[in-house]
């Protein structure tokens, strides 16, 4: 269906000429077999013929409708500055859009009276799957009450991976130079536990073996090492580094767990700081051994393949991290390095802090 993709895109209205576009076999066969053998003549040959009045057809429905919800947004943007002038006139939304109800037709000269001061905005971008559309562009571009109210409808490339915030991104472009932090952000660390804001029943997560009943052995993961603090400055594509972590005595593997909270503090306890969970970063930290498979190394048997893997042979020894915060326009970035291999693992994150997929 790339033929159709293409002139779906393409297509500006302005068209004299009817365009054939080949319907895949595949697609002829499920329709012969939907429709009993009853597959209409016009498609006998494979061939769909596409004059542009049919074209129009399929677009226009739609793009009536996305105009009319342009007018509703800029509706209640002016209504908010206060600058919407009443007024009874009626006009008509779209040089070739059927008419409208009188109550659509009201709003918009009302739209079109808060105009008189200058548009209401500079610019308006196009995005999502349908942002492709050349006839979708134009038809908001040409409509004359849009065209009273923004100054300038433009489009971005790829506009169909572009999400409500990259699109506010791409809006403002290099205008921001600097943020501040909206909330704390850090890793959890463990700690020697502290009765005093510790509950013993539910936080302790090691006991040394060999005073297993001695708070002063103990260990709670209670606590959230910050990198950066809230209202702290952060400047675009930003990066925040700390070194001194190491994995518990006898583990190859560990959970890098990210908070966020409203408290600032180099030091947060997760549940006194109502702490969010953000996501994580699984490491695995066991040396790679050449030429063994995963099954034999416990075993010390060879592999011819070659293959690198992990090892449960070697001896545990300790393993220093580093731990990097990334902070880009709309995502952040963690990244943990085994300062001795340097070998790294990565998420990324939204700053709306929705988990994207690991990796490694």
């Amino acid at each position: 269906m790339s033929q159709w993709e293409y002139r779906k895109r393409s297509f500006t209205g302005r068209e004299t000429s009817i365009d054939e576009i080949f319907v895949p076999q595949a697609i002829l066969r499920e329709l012969e077999s939907t429709l009993d053998g009853n597959v209409p003549e016009a498609l006998d040959s494979g061939i769909i013929e596409l004059d542009p009045a049919r074209m129009r057809t399929f677009f226009d429905p739609v793009v009536h409708s996305i105009i009319r919800l342009i007018q509703s947004q800029i509706r209640s943007l002016a209504e908010a500055r206060g600058t919407l002038a009443e007024t009874t006139n009626h006009v008509r939304v779209g040089s070739t859009a059927p008419s409208l109800t009188d109550a659509s037709d009201v709003a918009a000269a009302e739209l079109a009276a808060a105009a008189a001061d200058g548009p209401v905005l500079e610019h308006m971008f196009v995005v999502g799957g349908f942002g492709n559309s050349v006839y979708l562009r134009q038809r908001i571009a040409e409509d004359p009450v849009i065209a009273k109210l923004v100054r300038r409808v433009r489009s971005i490339p790829s506009p169909e991976v572009a999400v409500l915030r990259g699109a506010v991104y791409a809006a403002v472009g290099d205008s921001i130079r600097s943020r501040r932090a909206r909330r704390s952000i850090g890793v959890q660390i463990l700690r020697p536990f502290d009765g005093a804001i510790d509950d013993a029943a539910t936080d302790v997560v090691m006991r040394d073996p060999r005073r297993p009943h001695d708070p002063m052995g103990w260990l709670v993961d209670t606590a959230v090492e910050t990198f950066i603090q809230r209202g702290d400055p952060m400047p675009l594509a930003s990066h925040y580094a700390k070194h001194h972590f190491s994995l518990s005595p006898g583990s190859w593997t560990a959970d890098i767990n990210l908070y966020a909270s409203a408290v600032r503090g180099p030091l947060l306890h997760t549940r006194i700081d109502r702490c969010e969970f953000l996501g994580r970063v699984t490491i695995d930290a066991r040396p790679l051994v050449t030429g063994v498979s995963g099954a034999d190394a416990r075993h010390g048997a060879a592999d011819d393949s070659g293959a690198s893997t992990t090892s449960d042979l070697a001896p545990w020894s300790k393993r220093d991290l580093s731990i990097s915060i990334y902070f880009g326009r709309v995502e952040l970035e963690v990244c943990v390095t085994d300062a001795e291999s340097g070998r790294t693992w990565r998420t990324i994150l939204g700053h709306g802090h929705t988990v994207l997929p690991l990796s490694q």
